[in-house]
């Protein structure tokens, strides 16, 4: 028949099959340094087979929709979560409360910051407003990153992630996180809020919260995670745990999440950690990948390509 696809079996390349290797016959945490079109994913659905189905394992995911497109693809034994999806279980669990979920949350914490202003301070309505969410965007970098609240590691995390405070506006983001951390230890029916970084980040900075405890984590995409998706993942290895990540740090699209290539880093340095990388592009055609290796000189181009 004209046009008809014939399926082949996939044959995993000697850097897939070190990786798989490494996953059976060490003990050690596992960071595959993967090229774009390399078959991340699929790698890491490979790893997570060979596992005795009898540890407790974790697969993260970016969202509902890949997780509900994963869970088709996993052993039946492997858990597919988002790590909001997994704070949010935790919290229920620990508060029995019904969380209601407002995105603007922190509004309320700036605009109580702003009533206690002089009058002569206070401007026009669209000056207000502005003030307000130039806040907001400083408290959500500050919770993703988990910058402790001081005014120099404030000043810091904004300037790097392009956010214009003056002095007396990170004084007021303070303030504004600390009324937050009265509310949010307070937790009730009727004191119930929480927004989307609420759901990953008050786990973390709440160890009373218990987590579930996984022997196997596998993390896709690692380099888009910020510091507290990091933290969250910390806490949710059990002794003597294993991670497999896979990254690839040229492909880092979530800056304005807080994600940050240190936070990748700081893994490669822990511990009994291994890099491995995964360098043959099965996407593009060989003439392709020969312009990028102009300055991506590790990628590789697939033979049959």
């Amino acid at each position: 028949m004209v046009g008809e696809i014939k399926k082949t079996e996939f044959i995993w390349s000697s850097y897939s099959k070190a990786i798989f290797n490494a996953v059976l016959n060490t003990d050690k945490n596992i960071i595959v340094n993967a090229c774009p079109g390399s078959g991340k994913t699929t790698t890491l659905i490979e790893c997570s087979k060979l596992v005795d189905s009898k540890k407790e394992a974790l697969f993260t995911a970016f969202n509902k929709s890949i997780v509900d497109e994963l869970r088709t693809k996993l052993p039946s034994h492997v858990h597919c979560s988002t790590l909001h999806s997994l704070g949010m279980r935790a919290l229920i669990s620990h508060y029995h409360i019904p969380f209601k979920l407002y995105e603007l949350k922190y509004l309320q914490f700036i605009d109580q910051v702003l009533k206690e202003k002089p009058e002569t301070q206070l401007r026009d309505p669209k000056e207000v407003m502005a003030y307000k969410f130039n806040l907001l965007k400083a408290i959500n970098i500050v919770r993703l990153t988990l910058t402790p609240f001081t005014e120099e590691a404030i000043f810091e995390v904004t300037c790097y992630y392009n956010i214009e405070l003056l002095p007396s506006e990170i004084i007021d983001v303070i303030k504004s996180l600390e009324m937050a951390a009265v509310y949010n230890i307070s937790f009730s029916k009727k004191y119930c809020t929480i927004d989307y970084i609420d759901m990953m980040y008050l786990p973390v900075v709440n160890p009373k919260i218990k987590m579930p405890k996984f022997e196997y984590v596998y993390v896709d995409e690692t380099q888009d995670n910020n510091a507290c998706q990091q933290a969250l993942i910390d806490r949710v290895i059990a002794p003597n745990g294993r991670v497999i990540y896979v990254a690839d740090e040229n492909q880092a699209i979530y800056g304005f999440l807080g994600s940050n290539i240190d936070t990748l880093n700081k893994l490669k340095r822990k511990p009994n950690t291994i890099e491995l990388p995964l360098s043959i592009c099965y996407r593009c055609p060989t003439l392709v990948v020969e312009l990028a290796q102009q300055i991506y000189p590790v990628i590789e181009p697939y033979s049959n390509n």
